[in-house]
């Protein structure tokens, strides 16, 4: 998967939660966007199934818009893989 598809299944999943038709920006927090913490939670379990990996709480914390998760993920492929 490139950079493109990941940062597109990640908007899907961030319109999902935020309850969003259309998609976000990709810069944009998700959490201005209005996700609360149990938003966030649901948010990062659904990355980990999609993408098959576990991302510590620490990390998670981080993970605010689709670019930074998008980069993470990457990230860690690299690291992985």
């Amino acid at each position: 998967m490139n950079k493109e598809e990941i940062k597109k299944t990640l908007n899907r999943i961030a319109c999902t939660m935020l309850n969003e038709k259309a998609p976000i920006d990709n810069d944009a927090n998700v959490i201005e966007l209005g996700a609360d913490s149990l938003d966030m939670i649901e948010m990062v379990m659904a990355i980990e199934e999609t993408f098959f990996l576990d991302i510590p709480d620490a990390d998670a914390e981080e993970l605010l818009t689709v670019n930074k998760m998008a980069d993470y993920l990457i990230k860690k492929e690299n690291n992985n893989g």
